[in-house]
């Protein structure tokens, strides 16, 4: 949706003439939700919502479509609906392109493949924080396990958090995101924290 206020995804399943959910078959639902549940994962990880609206409401474009906003406690109209309580503000040619090519990364079916190349910069970027004490605990953790990390986005992702959060996550002084929580873990355990 071209509105700054909100990172707003709209899902149209391919089935022309479809207005309900119900109009499709119940394996087409089921794909939808999966779908559904994809999307609002990637907006809970890559956006950090504290709140998803997901509502199917075709009032006025009747083909089936499904709105998932990920919603933050400062955004403009929180906790109000984004429906008609603030003016819609068009993002910039630029920073829309920018925006999709991020979903469409984050969106690929599968994680990255660890390549040589990707392997180099998550550890140099594990090596290399600014903070020492993150240095070591990502350096020493990346320099045992770089290799058996099954989601080598996520922990791109991860990388690219403020030091501080991290360092407070990682030594459980402040609650680690969902999403994060089984990387954060498995760094405490390999340093026995």
């Amino acid at each position: 949706m071209n509105d700054a206020n909100y990172i707003w995804l709209i899902l149209v399943p391919r089935k022309p003439d479809s207005i309900e959910l119900t109009d499709l078959s119940f394996e087409e639902q089921t794909e939808v939700l999966r779908e559904i549940n994809s999307v609002a994962a990637l907006l809970k990880r890559k956006f950090h919502a504290d709140k998803l609206n997901i509502a199917a409401l075709g009032n006025v474009v009747s083909q089936l479509h499904i709105h998932i906003i990920a919603r933050q406690k400062n955004d403009v109209t929180f906790p109000k609906p984004v429906w008609g309580n603030a003016t819609s503000k068009p993002y910039s040619t630029q920073a829309a392109q920018d925006l999709v090519k991020k979903i469409k990364t984050v969106l690929a079916p599968n994680p990255l493949p660890l390549t040589t190349e990707l392997r180099r910069q998550l550890f140099y970027r594990s090596l290399h924080r600014g903070c020492k004490e993150t240095d070591f605990l990502i350096g020493e953790f990346a320099k045992a396990k770089l290799d058996e990390i099954s989601d080598p986005q996520l922990f791109g992702e991860f990388l690219e958090e403020d030091d501080t959060k991290i360092y407070d996550w990682i030594l459980a002084k402040d609650e680690v995101p969902e999403y994060y929580r089984e990387l954060v873990y498995s760094i405490r355990d390999f340093h026995k924290i």
